[in-house]
């Protein structure tokens, strides 16, 4: 089960928070946020997809360099994103919805 999220908390335009206290890492909070790690998914898959096709022909070292120039541009794109769209002063645990159990 999912956990409920006060998103009323965030200002327009954040889609990431901080993971945890100590966890430098980020985490989706908005439809858009999940949608920017889907295509950061995609991309990575591309990448090594990419890569093995370009093996399977080739044989030769050329798919190592593409996969990783696309590893490494969909990670550059996703830190972008992500930082452009996150509060730093939320973390994601502030954001749980506290439930009170009727005992």
């Amino acid at each position: 089960m999912t956990p409920t999220l006060d998103t009323t908390r965030l200002k327009p335009g954040v889609w990431f928070v901080r993971a945890g206290r100590w966890s430098r890492g980020v985490r989706p909070v908005t439809a858009e946020g999940h949608r920017v790690v889907a295509i950061y998914i995609a991309l990575v898959a591309g990448a090594l997809v990419a890569g093995i096709a370009l093996y399977a022909l080739t044989g030769g070292l050329a798919w190592l360099g593409l996969s990783l120039a696309g590893l490494i541009g969909s990670a550059v794109w996703f830190a972008t994103v992500s930082g452009r769209h996150l509060d730093r002063s939320l973390r994601y645990p502030d954001l749980k919805v506290k439930t009170q159990s009727h005992a």
